[in-house]
């Protein structure tokens, strides 16, 4: 009982003190009713953990950010129409064309493709990425990306001669815009596609083409032929 008086004591001097330290402008915490609390760094605040985990919001740049980097990559492009210049920038881009069976190799060579080329603004199109699942006339599709690539790039293997009417279509398409086209000879030697009358189309058996473990000889061609589509359009003619 005792102890408990001389604690109530003390606790009212504390206060005592404190209040009167107030008045003299010493003690900028005397409100509050000793002095380990009142001097007491506060607490950081805490956020929920979920915030940790939360996505960044992404904003989307401005119309003259957009502007600003289509013009970097073709200097000669109005900057008033916004759509036109992504538009036509998204239309620097290689068609890679093969069979479904090839599909592994496929992913190789536009990964090689994308690192020379990416920095170029230039898109490698392939059907099992950029094809839209819900377009609902695919050949049109097909005919208006050859139409609007810069190069193809045909991979021809033994599926290709056995089964591959749309890569042919394809071939055609290419050879009916005057699109250059490098094939690839995969797992076929030139000869075995020479004695291949009946599945392949003569337009293969008169061109140019290219052991697939050769590939990275056409980088030169495509840098070449990259350059040329540049100049005409820097120059404003056609194609």
């Amino acid at each position: 009982m005792r102890h408990r008086r001389q604690q109530h004591l003390r606790a009212a001097i504390r206060i005592a003190l404190a209040r009167s330290l107030a008045r003299l402008g010493g003690w900028p915490c005397a409100s509050r009713p000793t002095f380990r609390r009142s001097c007491s760094p506060r607490k950081p605040r805490r956020f929920p953990s979920e915030w940790k985990h939360s996505k960044p919001i992404s904003i989307p740049p401005p119309k003259a950010v957009l502007r600003r980097a289509a013009t970097e990559v073709r200097p000669h492009l109005r900057e008033t129409d916004i759509r036109g210049t992504i538009t036509e920038v998204a239309q620097l881009r290689i068609f890679l064309s093969y069979s479904s069976q090839d599909q592994f190799e496929a992913a190789l060579l536009q990964e090689w493709l994308e690192t020379r080329f990416g920095s170029d603004g230039v898109s490698v199109w392939t059907y099992e990425r950029d094809q839209a699942r819900d377009q609902s006339n695919v050949s049109r599709r097909l005919k208006e990306t050859v139409q609007e690539s810069f190069a193809v790039v045909f991979l021809l293997s033994p599926f290709t001669i056995e089964g591959g009417a749309a890569q042919w279509v394809e071939l055609g398409y290419a050879d009916a815009f005057s699109i250059p086209t490098f094939i690839l000879l995969h797992h076929v030697t030139y000869g075995e596609v020479m004695r291949a009358e009946r599945n392949v189309p003569p337009l293969v058996r008169q061109s140019q083409c290219t052991p697939a473990i050769e590939w990275k000889s056409m980088e030169k061609d495509l840098r070449n032929r990259l350059d040329l589509v540049r100049q005409h359009e820097t120059k404003g003619g056609p194609e």
